[in-house]
């Protein structure tokens, strides 16, 4: 898969460039938003829950948006389903691996998720969350979780080239994936009404592991990193080998 991928670097990176340009395409900030955007996100988040809605803003809004925040990566990264149809001109012209629109496709989401944690570790510390050296380990959450990411990405973009209902059925499978998460309430509440649902949803130990480093300065659970470790790599395999035998057939389809 890596074997030719250095050869078409430039290829990854202008289409890397062109997908954070095409996101705030005739916007007068530009690539300004990059940062702008996650950090009104992030204080619209903190200001509703520590004022409207009255929490206690030092124990709850660090736990609701760490949350939401790597429930975006996921649903961002996954929501690319036409991704070999925009590149399609490209696609056509030039005989490169398919991997390279997938990866660097996937590269302006990462880019922008990893600015979010960035952004909301800075906020956490204004609002009296320290800094720990357990912050360390958010990189090799991150990667797990982009590994993860990428296993469904490479599974749901080759699908949609063939079935375009795959689209609807990824977003109604996002919806109820939101509320059967937890994000906005705690994980408690889902291990006592429904301890089934949190045992099978793959996304709870990553939702653990970041809260564990971002907000409580605590050394993530190891059955919690054994499961993202083992979730990310099934993901990954599964997604790219069906992605494997249909590449072929992309590239007739579109």
């Amino acid at each position: 898969m890596f074997d030719n991928f250095s050869k078409y670097r430039n290829l990854f990176y202008n289409l890397l460039t062109s997908d954070l340009k095409t996101r705030y395409k005739s916007s007068i900030l530009g690539f300004l938003w990059t940062f702008i955007e996650p950090l009104l996100i992030i204080l619209i988040l903190v200001f509703v829950f520590s004022n409207l809605f009255k929490f206690d803003a030092k124990l709850f809004v660090p736990y609701l948006v760490t949350g939401f925040i790597v429930w975006q990566f996921f649903a961002n990264g996954t929501s690319m389903l036409d991704l070999f149809q925009s590149k399609s001109n490209i696609i056509e012209k030039i005989n490169f691996p398919l991997e390279i629109v997938v990866f660097s496709s996937f590269t302006s989401v990462l880019i922008l998720s990893t600015i979010m944690l960035i952004i909301l570790k800075i906020v956490l510390l204004f609002m009296g969350v320290n800094f720990s050296l357990m912050l360390l380990l958010l990189p090799l959450l991150i990667v797990l979780q982009s590994i993860f990411i990428l296993g469904f990405l490479f599974f749901l973009s080759s699908v949609y080239v063939f079935v375009r209902d795959l689209r609807h059925i990824w977003n109604v499978i996002l919806q109820a994936g939101f509320f059967a998460t937890p994000i906005v309430y705690p994980i408690l509440l889902l291990q006592e009404k429904v301890p089934l649902l949190l045992k099978l949803n793959p996304l709870v130990p990553f939702l653990s592991a970041y809260r564990d480093i971002m907000v409580y300065n605590v050394f993530p659970e190891f059955v919690n990193l054994a499961a993202m470790f083992l979730t990310a790599f099934i993901s990954f395999g599964v997604g790219y080998s069906i992605f494997f035998r249909l590449k072929n057939r992309i590239r007739d389809e579109i």
